[in-house]
């Protein structure tokens, strides 16, 4: 049996008074130990397969985005808002986010 690669212990995240631990996972993946249901490997994946079995990606985008405009209004009073988007479906997933808030005002 193989000995196991040492890692650093995770940093953690602080926002305000809140501290979250992000830890390694079995893959060598930093992961939120609080809210992360999949690894980035992981999710992947899913998006593999979902997309595979006949969800085009737009549709993911599209649910994505509406899911976080929706959270960020149930969290927050209305007010401006910059959306800062990268490359890729994330990237996507931020545009979508940014017209539904955008329409909802």
């Amino acid at each position: 049996m193989g000995r196991a690669a040492w890692r650093p212990p995770g940093p953690s995240i602080t926002r305000g008074a809140e501290t979250t631990p992000v830890e390694w996972n079995e893959t060598g993946e930093l992961i939120n130990s609080k809210t992360a249901l999949l690894s980035v490997r992981q999710m992947g994946e899913v998006d593999r397969l979902t997309t595979g079995g006949g969800t085009p990606t737009a549709a993911l985008m599209e649910n994505a985005g509406n899911a976080v405009a929706r959270e960020i209004e149930r969290r927050w009073p209305a007010r401006p808002v910059i959306v800062l988007c990268g490359p890729g479906n994330n990237g996507g997933d931020g545009f979508v986010t940014a017209r539904w808030l955008a329409e909802a005002g």
